[in-house]
């Protein structure tokens, strides 16, 4: 068996109790994290000013529960789950972008399911990770392309695409296959498939 082979148990649409609270657990946490997360993007719009496209350098953080979530859980949903549960927290906290959030929510947590759904939650391995980052920033800039930057340019507008999708590799799929690798080595996962891969590998 190797490190990236373990599954959920039993039928992958059989939820546990463990399975919810966790990644409501992920939800909550984040919602809270963007809540700041927002504060600083504003604080960081002035270092864009040259070049605005480069503000999606720091869009893949926006897609960590989604992530975190699949990756623990490895059922279908609990990314969707997460990360709208985590925007819907945002945007009750006050979040700027207000109900635009839960529409990102739902794009970027798609993202991340459908990328796991084609390997049939099954194969969790960092360029499985990278990939679900990517396609989750992918769906993110198809509607803030629109949303929040139609004025610009096609050159701005897929400029803005090339860096929603490094940083949805590195941070999200990247960060996110590492922080969960760093949790089961606690033993905090022990419950979940990734606390069974690094018991088994040790």
């Amino acid at each position: 068996m190797t490190r990236e082979s373990v599954r959920a148990t039993g039928n992958l649409f059989s939820y546990r109790t463990s399975d919810i609270l966790l990644a409501a657990t992920i939800a909550v946490a984040f919602g809270v994290i963007f809540r700041g997360y927002g504060v600083f993007y504003d604080v960081l719009d002035p270092v864009f000013k040259g070049f605005p496209p480069l503000v999606g350098l720091l869009t893949g953080i926006w897609c960590l529960p989604a992530l975190l979530a699949g990756l623990i859980v490895r059922r279908p949903g609990a990314a969707v789950f997460a990360e709208v549960v985590a925007a819907s927290i945002e945007a009750l906290l006050g979040g700027k972008w207000a109900l635009g959030t839960l529409i990102s929510g739902v794009l970027q947590g798609l993202g991340v399911e459908i990328v796991l759904a084609v390997t049939g939650y099954a194969l969790f391995t960092l360029p499985v990770a990278a990939a679900a980052g990517a396609l989750s920033t992918v769906f993110e800039w198809c509607y803030e392309r629109f949303a929040y930057y139609g004025e610009w340019s096609n050159f701005w507008g897929f400029s803005l695409l090339g860096f929603f999708v490094i940083s949805g590799v590195v941070l999200c799929g990247v960060l996110g296959h590492a922080l969960v690798k760093a949790l089961a080595a606690t033993g905090a996962l022990n419950q979940f498939p990734p606390g069974r891969e690094h018991l088994a590998n040790r």
